[in-house]
């Protein structure tokens, strides 16, 4: 471990429970994704920042049944557009 993450490593562990416990998840997730998806720095820039907003405003996130029910009723719209001949 280098000096500056175990010196980061003791400020953390300084931390209360709760911030630990979203440290640690956090670190997770990120080693998580670069190890599962390619090392294309833009795309993991892009899921970090999309998690970060999540993370940020969980109130503004939509249940799936939700999200579901709004994508199959838009793909519904285009295919009913599309069959009557426009543009969708």
């Amino acid at each position: 471990m280098s000096d500056a993450a175990a010196k980061l490593l003791e400020q953390a562990i300084d931390l209360p429970l709760e911030d630990r416990r979203e440290v640690a998840e956090r670190l997770m997730e990120s080693v998580e994704l670069e190890e599962s998806f390619p090392p294309d720095p833009e795309y993991l820039a892009e899921i970090i920042r999309r998690s970060d907003e999540a993370h940020a405003h969980p109130d503004r996130l939509i249940p799936w049944d939700e999200a579901r029910k709004a994508i199959r009723a838009e793909l519904a719209r285009r295919r009913a557009a599309r069959e009557a001949g426009g543009a969708g």
